[in-house]
Formats: C-alpha cells, structure tokens, sequence
C-alpha cells in the first residue's frame, strides 16, 4: 500500500487553530468511504511541534489539476467522466451529511423522499463548507479515477 503523508507545524498555531486542527483529525479518522480519501494514521512530533498525517496516495492529483488542464488545452472533459465525477462526489458527500450511503436510485429518481434520511445511533455526520476542485487532495472528498 503507498499513502503520501502530510507534514503539519503547529509551532505558530493559535490555541483555537490546534483545536481545529484535532477536530479535523477526528473527522478524518471516522471517515471510511470509496470516494474520500483514506485517513491511515497521525505522528505527533513534540520536539518539532509537527504532525505528520499518512494518508492514501491519490497519484492523479485533485480534480482541479484536471480542470486546468482541459482549460489549457482548450478541452471539454467526456460527458461520461462528468457524471463519473459528479455521481462519486454526491456520494461522498451523502456519506458526510447522513452517515449512511445513499439509497439505490431505483424506480423512484423523480420522485421527492417524504422524509430525511435516519441517520444510524452514534454516525458521524459532517458539513464541509469549503468546497472545491483542489480539496481533493487535502480534504477527504476525492475522485475515483484520480486516486
């Protein structure tokens, strides 16, 4: 197994910035998913006051790194890898939200659900109010295809 790790210096963090910072490690830990990048481990390196964080590789880069591309080589992306992309981001995201995966789409993809998801006794559930192309690669939510 190959995971890229993360080096983090908390030496000039505020005291609510490394409570932050312990909150996301949480998250992150909770997290197990196909489209969300795996969270393996953390390193607390006290003499340093650096934390190093193993988490899996993703040797495609982030879905920004994709989006420039076509841009510079004046390129639309296939309408197949577009609902690859959009499908496997909904997905992670309902996993976040409910704790649950989504339901199968079935017979019923028109129709409005009556009442929201039950959200299981002790799942986490998370808002992520930041994102975009690039957090893929810091953040949990990334693309199968890039990974």
């Amino acid at each position: 197994m190959v995971l890229c790790r993360k080096e983090i210096s908390y030496l000039k963090m505020s005291q609510k910035e490394r409570e932050q910072l312990h909150a996301e490690f949480q998250i992150l830990s909770s997290l197990r998913h196909p489209n969300i990048v795996g969270y393996f481990h953390r390193e607390h390196l006290k003499q340093s006051q650096d934390l190093h964080l193993y988490m899996e590789y993703c040797g495609g880069g982030d879905l920004g790194r994709v989006i420039r591309d076509l841009v510079r080589t004046d390129k639309y992306a296939d309408e197949e890898y577009v609902w690859v992309v959009f499908s496997q981001l909904v997905t992670a995201l309902y996993r976040c939200h409910y704790g649950i995966d989504p339901p199968d789409v079935g017979n019923t993809v028109l129709v409005a659900p009556r009442t929201k998801p039950k959200i299981p006794p002790g799942a986490v559930t998370i808002l992520h109010r930041d994102l975009k192309p690039e957090n893929g690669e810091s953040y949990p939510v990334a693309v199968g295809p890039l990974c």
